[in-house]
């Protein structure tokens, strides 16, 4: 019986060690894995993104769209007809305050003739789209319009 709780004493003990050990050495490969690749920046990389034939460099703020298609979207129209700024208040819910704006930018993408915008919507049928808009120099035009509703699902030209 001693000798039972020995041997299971020893086999668990060297369970437990082997079990030490493996994790050990992963912790160490992982960490000569990641001290050989290159840091981490905050910079946004200036790649860009190929749909629908352009070629389109991601902005994260208003400011950086075409003056042309910030006055379609209403930027610097007060109160609910307004758009906030990606992270700036806006009426998410439908408790609105009129003082907010009932969109938000979320993300676009623009090429020389062209930008991908991305909105959400607020309210009590909360939705979030993206619009294609072509001669963006000039006079835009809307090309497609995709999104989702909290109510429904919404795609059209």
């Amino acid at each position: 019986m001693a000798l039972n709780a020995v041997l299971s004493f020893t086999t668990e003990g060297y369970l437990r060690m082997s079990a030490f050990r493996t994790a050990w050495i992963c912790v160490c490969l992982f960490t000569l894995e990641s001290c050989s690749k290159p840091p981490v920046t905050t910079e946004t990389p200036k790649e860009s993104v190929a749909f629908a034939g352009h070629h389109f460099r991601e902005v994260r703020t208003l400011g950086a769209l075409p003056s042309s298609v910030r006055a379609i979207l209403g930027v610097g129209k007060p109160g609910l007809d307004g758009i906030a700024d990606a992270g700036g208040k806006y009426n998410i819910t439908d408790v609105v305050d009129s003082r907010y704006p009932m969109r938000s930018f979320v993300v676009a993408g623009v090429d020389d003739g062209a930008a991908l915008v991305a909105l959400e919507r607020g309210g009590i049928g909360w939705s979030v789209a993206a619009t294609l808009y072509s001669n963006t120099a000039r006079t835009p035009s809307v090309d497609k319009t995709w999104g989702y509703s909290s109510l429904h699902t919404v795609s059209g030209p």
